[in-house]
């Protein structure tokens, strides 16, 4: 899961500012409707959120936030993280009967999906109404701060989060923590979220980075550095490719080069170069 910063997204920008303006004038709505039914109906006419979609894909890439998977032939969904209208816990008790609903017009609220990640289909669970915490007593009310809450499923826009969850070689989702709660946070993402979906398409991205990694340590069995080489060049710039934000299954691929270079004598100089595609710097 790779980390998706908020801070990106310019409130400054024409496009922002159109879109905070008319959620304002949403969110004052909602704000004066007392009823659920009443709520939800308006919410069906007023899906401004979708709005964003395009703009979400043009500074996060078109790529899933929960899954990685590539969104260009997909339209997607515009999640609400903290459910708008119910929240249920893992067992579909129900937590919130009236969700988050003050938080329906705030972006910061919002999670770019794609349908399998976010949609019920047959045995397959998506997050939807989903959103149980360790402590069910603890669930938000208006004007609460959201760090009250300790949620079960893993917030691709929390930085911990995103370290919590890793790869095996054939691209099932696995703990990287021992932490008993964290794996049970690990355990239930990777169920909500249809992660084991998405295997095959990691077990692909393995195979693609060994075969870079195999062909970078031939092409360094005679050269001192990557410096003033044409073809190792080339090689990092796949690399590069592979890593940077915007590129399904970035994660995936970063986590594996960093993994295979450990002990290689190119080990310091290569992890620098990671670092720095897979933050965009």
């Amino acid at each position: 899961m790779r980390y998706i910063d908020l801070k990106k997204i310019d409130e400054t920008s024409d496009e922002m500012k159109n879109w905070l303006s008319k959620a304002a004038k949403r969110n004052s709505d909602v704000q004066a409707i007392g009823k659920h039914d009443k709520r939800t109906e308006y919410f069906k006419k007023n899906s401004i959120w979708t709005d964003l979609k395009p703009y979400l894909k043009e500074v996060y890439g078109k790529v899933c936030w929960y899954s990685e998977t590539d969104l260009s032939g997909e339209y997607g969904d515009v999640d609400h993280f903290r459910p708008k209208s119910v929240s249920v816990d893992m067992q579909k008790k129900v937590i919130l009967p009236e969700g988050y609903w003050w938080l329906a017009y705030n972006y910061r609220n919002y999670r770019l999906s794609c349908t399998v990640s976010n949609r019920p289909s047959g045995d397959r669970v998506g997050k939807r109404d989903y959103f149980p915490l360790k402590e069910p007593k603890n669930a938000l009310i208006p004007g609460d701060d959201v760090t009250k809450e300790e949620p079960v499923l893993l917030d691709p826009c929390c930085l911990y989060d995103t370290t919590l969850m890793g790869y095996s070689v054939d691209g099932a989702p696995i703990a990287l923590s021992d932490n008993s709660w964290e794996i049970t946070r690990v355990d239930f993402s990777i169920t909500a979220y249809n992660l084991r979906e998405f295997c095959n398409a990691r077990k692909m991205i393995h195979g693609n980075c060994h075969i870079v990694i195999k062909l970078l340590d031939q092409m360094l069995s005679g050269a001192d550095s990557f410096e003033n080489n044409q073809d190792i060049g080339e090689c990092i710039s796949t690399m590069q490719k592979y890593v940077s934000p915007g590129t399904p299954y970035s994660s995936v691929a970063y986590f594996y080069f960093m993994e295979e270079i450990i002990g290689k004598s190119y080990e310091e100089e290569l992890k620098d170069l990671l670092n720095k595609f897979y933050t965009g710097q």
